[in-house]
C-alpha cells in the first residue's frame, strides 16, 4: 500500500492530477510537468517541484501547493 491508500492517509499526485484518501482518487488541480525518457518507462518529473501542505485542524481541511502556489480550494475537507 502507498500513501493515501487507507483512512489514515492523504496524498497528492501531480503527475496524474489526483488526490488520494482511503484508497479513492479524486481530481485535483495540481499538474507537475513530467515525461517518459524511454518507451514503457515510468514518467519522471522534468523540473524540481516543491510541494507544500497545510492542515487546518479547526476547519478539518488539507491544502496543497506547488512551488508556493496554493490551490484555490482545499484538496480535502469535511465533506
Amino acid at each position: 500500500q502507498g500513501v493515501g491508500d487507507d483512512e489514515h492517509g492523504w496524498a497528492v499526485d501531480g503527475q496524474n492530477a489526483a488526490c488520494w484518501h482511503a484508497g479513492v482518487d479524486r481530481p485535483c488541480g495540481m499538474v507537475w510537468p513530467s515525461k517518459r525518457k524511454t518507451k514503457g518507462a515510468m514518467r519522471e518529473l522534468t523540473e524540481e517541484i516543491l510541494v507544500g501542505i497545510c492542515v487546518d485542524l479547526q476547519k478539518k481541511e488539507i491544502w496543497f501547493s506547488t512551488n508556493g502556489t496554493w490551490e484555490a480550494r482545499p484538496a480535502f475537507g469535511p465533506d
